[in-house]
């Protein structure tokens, strides 16, 4: 300890003490309240930490898209990937994981006749479906970690 380092403790210890002697017990009150405000916070945060989080996947259209552009994209949506170049699939699936996804979501949202129609492939809808959840599942076993990946699957309008 420093040569002036005493000295300022005595100094805070005086003041401490002084500063007790002059609170009133309205000032204690009020400080009391805000000693609770700031536990009921902390409260909420513990509570709030120990929610479990789980991650999933994003924008997996917008990821096919831009990744694997297919002219039939713009009238069949993700259909079109699972359609013309499945693989590319399963790779924006395991791109999600790799940054942090635990769980996928089957690409199948625009499997459903009323987008399908759009490109003459109504006839191919439960073969596209079973698909998506082929790539999903290929996703998931080239994955680092394969047990600690989930795989949803969507359930399109």
């Amino acid at each position: 300890m420093s040569k002036g380092e005493g000295d300022h403790s005595k100094v805070d210890s005086v003041e401490v003490k002084r500063k007790r002697k002059s609170c009133t017990d309205e000032d204690l009150s009020e400080n009391e309240e805000e000693v609770q405000e700031v536990e009921n916070i902390l409260q909420k945060k513990r509570k709030i930490e120990t929610i479990p989080v789980t991650v999933l996947d994003g924008g997996m259209g917008r990821e096919l898209d831009e990744k694997f552009p297919d002219p039939d994209f713009k009238y069949i949506w993700s259909a079109a990937s699972l359609l013309n170049q499945p693989d590319s699939v399963s790779k924006c699936h395991l791109s999600f994981i790799e940054v942090g996804a635990e769980v996928i979501i089957t690409s199948n949202y625009s499997c459903v006749p009323s987008h399908l129609a759009k490109n003459d492939t109504v006839n191919k809808m439960y073969d596209l479906i079973k698909i998506a959840g082929e790539q999903a599942k290929k996703a998931r076993e080239s994955s680092k970690d394969p047990s600690s990946i989930r795989i949803a699957g969507s359930l399109p309008p």
